[in-house]
């Protein structure tokens, strides 16, 4: 989801351990979830970009992670990275969008760029996520990015999760399925059918994964009923000042309730991208305690919330 804005934030990276099983409680798993910020700068130079994920998993992993979550869009603006120079001579992505029609005339709509770059940025993102993967030996959803289905004769453009194993391979791949009006209007987007989405095993875990609107929707409690821990990856652009925040973070604890699951890990993207602007608060809900964690105060701190999930 999106939200103009024009200004980008610098801020200081935390890292929070909590503990959310009891004593006594069967050993589970150590999750990190990364809230990753966007900058122009950041996207459009891809060793920029590499080091700055690089940084945040070997944080994660330093703090006991072994399982490594980053969220919507993370890498979904490297579509971009040949374009780099209309980037930085445009101030929104209408004058952005503008540029790039005089230049490049057969590409008519975003999903046309999305479509072309689709193979070369999922190689990028295999390399640096499955190597970061085998490197620490750890599971890593690397978010989303614009997939083209290469095996498809038509342009079918979705907003894809991709997670892989502690050897590197993918064992996961998920379409968010509820398309807000920007991303099937402006963007061109195609939703994912929710027939082809089942929970993921992960050592003792069930998983769960909602992409951002997704979560909103009861759709999922059937297909996710008696899941251990639902996992949203949101992009949202909620004005704290204007809107309770509420609307935003009882998401996934109704969505935890409806299903019966233990926990609810919301995972934020923050950040800006030209005049698209993010905000979130990354939480923790469990569902034993009936409690919402949340990460900071602030819904535009970037940082790292860990925590263990029994």
């Amino acid at each position: 989801m999106f939200r103009f804005f024009g200004v980008i934030f610098f801020l200081v990276i935390p890292v929070l351990l909590v503990s959310a099983g009891g004593a006594g409680q069967e050993e589970g798993l150590t999750f990190a979830a990364v809230q990753f910020e966007i900058t122009s700068e950041k996207v459009m130079d891809f060793e920029l970009f590499q080091a700055s994920v690089t940084r945040r998993v070997e944080e994660a992993v330093d703090a006991g992670a072994q399982v490594v979550v980053f969220l919507e869009y993370t890498n979904s603006f490297l579509s971009l990275l040949p374009y780099r120079d209309l980037v930085a001579q445009s101030s929104t992505v209408e004058e952005f969008l503008k540029k790039l029609r005089y230049r490049e005339p057969d590409l008519t709509s975003p999903a046309d760029l999305f479509a072309s770059s689709a193979f070369w940025v999922r190689l990028l993102i295999d390399e640096l996520y499955g190597s970061l993967a085998r490197k620490y030996e750890i599971y890593l959803v690397a978010g989303t990015y614009f997939h083209q289905d290469p095996d498809l004769d038509v342009q079918r453009v979705s907003n894809r999760l991709v997670m892989y194993d502690p050897t590197g391979q993918v064992i996961h791949e998920q379409d968010k399925v509820f398309l807000t009006p920007f991303e099937s209007v402006a963007l061109g987007l195609s939703p994912g059918r929710l027939a082809t989405i089942e929970p993921v095993v992960i050592e003792n875990l069930s998983l769960g994964f909602t992409i951002c609107r997704d979560a909103f929707q009861s759709d999922w409690d059937s297909l996710y009923f008696g899941t251990d821990v639902l996992v949203d990856l949101k992009a949202e652009n909620v004005d704290i000042e204007e809107q309770p925040w509420d609307y935003v973070s009882e998401a996934i604890p109704e969505r935890v309730q409806k299903t019966e699951a233990d926990y609810g890990l919301t995972v934020h993207l923050v950040g800006s991208f030209l005049d698209l602007f993010w905000e979130g608060s990354t939480s923790l809900f469990n569902d034993s305690k009936g409690e919402l964690t949340q990460f900071l105060g602030s819904p535009n701190d970037p940082g790292v919330l860990v925590v263990e999930l029994n």
